[in-house]
């Protein structure tokens, strides 16, 4: 796999699975010093797939270009008696889609602070890789594409950290996406991104604007009852305003929802960079601590 050298003997060993999909399997897994970590494998059907280890090896290498506190650690990579497989840090918490599932069952949204100090590391996140750049300094063109309330994972000390570019778009990929070929959840692409069009950064900004929305509405913003319907409603439908739902909420924050969920990519923020400085300035605004500032202002 890529370049990282081969290890016959398992040096991770694995005590539970986490998730299981169709090509790949997570699991809690145990280091040798004793170290609690998450093991990425490719199932055994798909360990002589030469595509899909190419996308496998793909994920490692666009992970492995970042580094940043608020995105989850690749701690090693490689091959042993079962396969490639990708380490990475185990966050102890859990994700923010079990969160809103049980905020959404009760019929309303997260306070405003609760949702500040999500997304101000979400978004930190999304600035550090689409920053990103190669050993040559020349771009990454990181765009995650998959940006979703299950890949925002919140530890129980607090921190929040971006998880999974298993889909990601970057220069380091040699595994094209096919054309037509979507990648991601439908109900959190940008409408160009259903379009199967080249997406870059703004993507991520529509679907982080969507993941905000959800969390200070209390419920999903594009669902049906078909992938059909929730493309259909991405494309079409406007996102109702937040203040229609609560007033009490901050006037610069549901501008920012707003302007994160412009259906065309040239009117959303700027930059993730952008949306941090005015979550910083609404963060000061409500006089929250200090600690959020500073983070924000990272």
């Amino acid at each position: 796999m890529g370049d990282a050298p081969d290890k016959p003997a398992r040096r991770y060993r694995e005590v539970g699975v986490l998730a299981e999909g169709g090509m790949a399997v997570i699991a809690q897994g145990v280091a040798e010093d004793g170290a609690s970590v998450v093991v990425k494998r490719v199932r055994p059907p798909f360990c002589f797939d030469a595509g899909y280890l190419r996308l496998f090896d793909d994920e490692g290498a666009v992970h492995a270009a970042l580094d940043h506190p608020c995105i989850v650690r690749l701690l090693d990579r490689g091959q042993d008696d079962a396969g490639p497989f990708l380490v990475f840090e185990h966050v102890d918490g859990t994700d923010l889609g079990v969160i809103l599932e049980a905020a959404h069952a009760a019929g309303r949204g997260l306070e405003v602070e609760d949702v500040l100090a999500v997304a101000v590391p979400l978004f930190q996140a999304l600035a550090a890789a689409h920053a990103a750049k190669g050993g040559d300094g020349a771009s990454l063109c990181v765009v995650h594409r998959d940006v979703s309330p299950g890949n925002v994972l919140i530890g129980t000390d607090g921190c929040v950290k971006l998880a999974d570019f298993g889909v990601a778009a970057s220069t380091l990929k040699t595994e094209a996406t096919v054309a037509g070929e979507l990648k991601g959840k439908y109900a959190y692409m940008a409408p160009e991104q259903t379009r199967s069009e080249r997406v870059g950064p703004a993507a991520d900004l529509f679907a982080a604007g969507t993941v905000l929305w959800e969390c200070l509405a209390g419920r999903r913003l594009f669902d049906g009852p078909t992938d059909a319907d929730i493309v259909q409603a991405v494309r079409q439908l406007p996102a109702p305003r937040l203040d229609a739902m609560r007033p009490e909420l901050p006037a610069a924050l549901v501008a920012l929802v707003d302007h994160l969920l412009q259906k065309e990519p040239a009117a959303r923020p700027r930059s993730a960079v952008d949306v941090v400085e005015r979550l910083r300035a609404i963060a000061l605004e409500r006089g929250l601590d200090e600690g959020l500032a500073r983070n924000a202002a990272r």
